[in-house]
């Protein structure tokens, strides 16, 4: 049974409800049920663990092995490397016979810019979430000895030749 979109809902909202995730990623890969999510290799990029990294959870998905997340409309995006969402939208609508509610020029752009940044943020994000992480990153290093170093200093950094025993 087909899913009804929300009345007045947008391209997106319209498109995850008439086309089901599970179902488009089942094109590039065979999917396990494993209780409320499923499973499967990762479709989009070589996986190089041996258990599946790409969970399905309702109609999002996140890929353990490359870092991919979304809906529906931005596996597509991915699985086809579209410019943008929204070519990936028109497509998947046109490819699943989906009628798509008029959205004026402002709007579309509007919502694209929201998502570009969107993308932009959570890269950047992610980028510093890595570099913290990295041992070797000496900027890295210095943030997380500076927020790990002990109460008597208040946060201060301490040179191993000025910390002296009293």
């Amino acid at each position: 049974m087909a899913k009804m979109a929300p009345r007045g809902s947008g391209v997106y909202e319209t498109i995850r409800a008439a086309v089901d995730l599970a179902d488009v990623v089942s094109l590039f890969a065979e999917l396990e049920d494993q209780g409320d999510m499923r499973v499967c290799f990762c479709p989009l990029k070589e996986q190089s663990s041996k258990s599946p990294a790409f969970k399905i959870y309702g109609d999002r998905f996140f890929c353990f092995s490359c870092g991919a997340r979304g809906d529906v409309v931005d596996f597509w995006h991915l699985k086809h490397e579209f410019p943008s969402c929204w070519e990936a939208a028109q497509d998947l609508a046109s490819k699943y016979d989906v009628e798509l509610p008029q959205v004026s020029p402002e709007a579309r752009a509007s919502y694209e810019e929201r998502r570009r940044k969107e993308d932009e943020y959570a890269r950047v994000a992610a980028e510093r979430h890595a570099a913290l992480k990295d041992p070797n990153n000496a900027t890295g290093a210095k943030a997380r000895s500076r927020t790990m170093t002990a109460s008597p200093n208040n946060g201060k950094e301490v040179s191993p030749t000025s910390a002296t025993a009293t």
